[in-house]
């Protein structure tokens, strides 16, 4: 399965892998939702209260389209958030693409 979609590049995003936090609605189309199979759940605590999430290990492939461009194509992992509205590149999303 291919979608395209855009994502924001958010160096402040950093993580220990390349990982794209998604919001549901794609989780659903990329058959990853409701959750279950191999992944992990965990919760992060954050200024406003625990946030709780869902990280499935190397669960996709991810390139850049762009015109006239061979890009690399790149494994990540994939963050469920809920309260997530947009794709976000972590910074080793960024470096690798």
């Amino acid at each position: 399965m291919c979608i395209e979609t855009s994502a924001l590049a958010n160096s402040g995003y950093e993580a220990e892998t390349p990982q794209l936090l998604i919001p549901i609605r794609l989780a659903e189309l990329l058959d990853l939702w409701p959750p279950r199979g191999v992944m992990e759940e965990t919760e992060f605590e954050t200024a406003g209260g625990s946030l709780r999430l869902w990280i499935f290990s190397r669960a996709c492939k991810v390139m850049v389209v762009a015109e006239g461009v061979n890009p690399p194509v790149i494994d990540v992992d994939i963050v469920v958030l809920p309260l997530a509205d947009e794709v976000l590149m972590s910074d080793k999303v960024i470096s690798e693409l």
